[in-house]
């Protein structure tokens, strides 16, 4: 990529990565983010201190002459042996299968929360029980939801009304088809075991199989769909061009909330025509988009035929939005009912609605410009939340389940091992914002790939500093940062080497290449330390802690 304008992208995508991931990994050294069982978030004192100094220390020991060769006789040991690779690659993949698949039978977890109203809805529309799809219903609220409806309605039809199972076996199936998807966006093939490895060891993954709320299978038909697109690319091919189109547009049916990655799928379409001067890349987004529109309206027209009636109203868009810039009971800009109360205050008139919410927006965003710390306190906290909640809320969601539970995994899931466990999940969580973070300070050049994987990343960021919070939302964006992570730590790896090469030769253009290395790293650390410098001004570490207390009593009372 080297038309300007495409330099100009690279760059915006430069300074908001820089920034995005230089505050979360602010936030993950010095607080933490906890979800309690009633789903209210307390904003803690434990720090990541403990896991940033195992990682350095483990960052270190791979520069050591003898660790340092090791790796790289592996790596090159994986680039010449197809045989060793494909062993340990698809035996890893294999192995994340059979954890995927003994994970649903061994925990038989039960959906809860909006994932059984979706059931619940499913089921009615085989039997004709219909009241969910009616104004006040379920679906009569959330028309968002229709497309999973009908295929979850599809399932039960053949496998009966307790398909809880055959749901969550999809998702398992689905999770190392991602952890392969993720792989395909680092070229060495030792950072693409490294991806499958930490695709593995990374346990909320594992955890969200139990979740059946359309996620995993849409996350997995968005990767399908973004390294199709990139095969069509460069085999320059039609067909595979069409069918990556054809699966991004079936991501937003099953879940809407992967338009987020079909923008970004079109942004990187659209630099590409700009780049190779073809028309392939373009008519794959707008294929794309053609059959997220075509999906959703036919999946109407079918649930509307079935019903006898159609599906109106529907709760507005605009009391998302003004319930995102609300306090709430559960944390700043989390749903706190507003969405649903105003609905049914105005006799579920969307229109109506939609002006209250209006009106909401304006008065509430001029508070914020009235107080502008209130209003950075108020993000920053609604943005911690989310991205600094180390489970994202998988393990809240492993509330309800059939028969008795292997003895670590009850613990585990229980308040008091959930507490015990948070270190763990912790490390992955420092690890993968700073190693990403390393990758934006020391990759010269963002490839395609990377380009996608950061848009769809900061358009999740972005979205949901505007719409409503949940940390369980944030982690399918979080996933993305797992090759790029990869990549970070290699970059990083290669500018250290480079250096010490550097040091040895005495050719002028070495130096100058040296030194060119070294003045972006000290930009990126003057721009990190004025960043920090306003946080800290702000006081915003005391908002970030203040809840350790309620939070540690909290975990003693219901450990007793």
């Amino acid at each position: 990529m080297d038309k300007p304008l495409i330099k100009i992208y690279g760059k915006i995508i430069f300074v908001f990565s820089f920034f995005i991931l230089a505050f979360f990994v602010w936030l993950s050294l010095i607080s933490t983010s906890t979800v309690t069982l009633t789903e209210n978030v307390f904003f803690t004192e434990i720090s990541g201190i403990r896991q940033l100094i195992v990682f350095l220390i483990l960052l270190a020991v791979s520069f050591i002459p003898p660790v340092n060769g090791c790796l790289k006789t592996a790596g090159d040991k994986l680039e010449k042996n197809d045989k060793l690779f494909k062993g340990i690659y698809y035996g890893l993949f294999g192995l994340l299968l059979l954890m995927s698949v003994i994970w649903v039978f061994a925990t038989r977890f039960i959906s809860w929360a909006d994932s059984v109203e979706v059931q619940k809805a499913a089921a009615g529309l085989v039997s004709g029980d219909y009241s969910a799809f009616t104004a006040g219903g379920y679906i009569g609220r959330w028309h968002n939801q229709i497309g999973l409806v009908l295929i979850e309605a599809a399932v039960i039809k053949v496998f009966g009304p307790n398909s809880g199972i055959v749901f969550q076996l999809v998702n398992a199936i689905c999770v190392p088809v991602i952890a392969a998807g993720l792989s395909e966006f680092v070229s060495l093939r030792i950072h693409k075991i490294v991806t499958v490895l930490v695709s593995i060891l990374y346990l909320p993954l594992l955890f969200s199989i139990s979740h059946v709320y359309g996620n995993i299978p849409g996350l997995m038909l968005s990767l399908l769909a973004f390294v199709f697109l990139f095969d069509a690319f460069e085999k320059k091919s039609v067909k595979l061009g069409i069918l990556s189109a054809l699966l991004m547009g079936l991501a937003c049916l099953v879940k809407q909330n992967y338009i987020i990655f079909l923008i970004a799928y079109i942004i990187i379409c659209i630099l590409t025509a700009i780049k190779n001067k073809k028309m392939i890349s373009l008519l794959a987004a707008l294929i794309a988009v053609v059959t997220g529109i075509l999906l959703s309206v036919i999946s109407t027209g079918i649930t509307e035929h079935i019903l006898g009636f159609k599906v109106e109203g529907g709760v507005s868009k605009w009391s998302y939005i003004a319930m995102a810039m609300q306090e709430g009971y559960r944390a700043p800009g989390w749903c706190n009912d507003y969405n649903m109360d105003t609905y049914d205050l105005v006799g579920h008139d969307e229109a109506l609605q939609s002006e209250m919410a209006k009106k909401e927006v304006h008065a509430l965003a001029a508070n914020f410009a009235a107080h502008p710390k209130y209003a950075v306190d108020f993000y920053v906290r609604k943005l911690a939340s989310q991205w600094n909640e180390p489970t994202f809320q998988t393990i809240w969601n492993l509330r309800s389940h059939e028969g008795k539970l292997p003895g670590a995994i009850d613990h585990m899931v229980s308040i008091y091992g959930s507490f015990k466990v948070i270190p763990y999940f912790k490390f992955f969580e420092v690890v993968i914002y700073l190693s990403a973070f390393l990758f934006v300070c020391f990759e010269k050049k963002f490839d395609e790939r990377s380009l996608l994987l950061l848009t769809t990343f900061i358009g999740g960021v972005l979205f949901h500093i505007l719409w409503e919070a949940k940390a369980q939302y944030a982690l399918f964006y979080f996933l993305l940062l797992i090759p790029v992570a990869v990549k970070g730590c290699g970059s990083f790896r290669s500018t250290v080497n480079g250096f010490a090469t550097e040091r040895k030769a005495k050719k002028e253009k070495d130096k100058k290449s040296a030194f060119k290395v070294r003045m972006d790293l000290l930009i990126c650390l003057v721009l990190f330390l004025l960043f920090l410098g306003v946080l800290y001004y702000l006081h915003i570490p005391a908002t970030l802690t203040g809840g350790s207390l309620p939070y540690y009593q909290y975990i003693v009372e219901n450990s007793l």
